[in-house]
């Protein structure tokens, strides 16, 4: 997934406004780490597939689907095996949604490919060159809110999708 080549999508990317809203849901996690263990996933491709099906069925429901797939903002960690633990290693990498995928399996396996590529890409950085690449990559939606352009410009990426660890 690339910055701002997302499809222009009024209904998820327009201004912000008190009628916005946001959705949390919380899952047993054991089960779903089980199922995601036998798709060979990881818990937040699991989860990103689940959201990809769900916001497919509801763009097509109103005949909004885009022909080009949706793209996921998702905080992730370049935290690598000899980080420095003082460094704060927070990052965001883009997946592909792959909603213009009909086939769930087929959607659950190009969001593995593209969530798999994207980490390593940020990995095999430098931890100031995964800084700045976190900058580029959420900068521009937090510039759009900031000069209250979102809605008016291309944005970054269609949704940020976060997972809170449980309690």
């Amino acid at each position: 997934a690339v910055p701002l080549r997302c499809p222009p999508l009024r209904r998820l990317n327009g201004r912000l406004s008190p009628h916005r809203s946001w959705a949390a849901i919380e899952f047993g996690s054991a089960r779903l780490r089980d199922l995601a263990h036998r798709a060979g996933a990881s818990l937040n491709e699991l989860l990103l597939a689940a959201l990809s099906t769900v916001l497919r069925e509801y763009l097509t429901a109103r005949g909004e689907l885009p022909h080009r797939s949706l793209t996921a903002g998702v905080p992730a960690s370049n935290r690598g095996p000899t980080a420095d633990p003082w460094h704060d290693a927070n990052g965001m990498i883009l997946v592909n949604l792959f909603t213009d995928l009909a086939d769930p399996a087929e959607r659950l396996r190009g969001i593995i490919r593209s969530s798999r590529l994207a980490k390593e890409h940020v990995a095999s950085m430098s931890p100031q060159a995964a800084d700045l690449h976190a900058v580029l990559t959420f900068g521009p939606a937090l510039l759009q809110e900031a000069t209250r352009l979102s809605g008016r410009v291309r944005a970054p990426f269609n949704v940020t999708v976060s997972k809170a660890p449980p309690k």
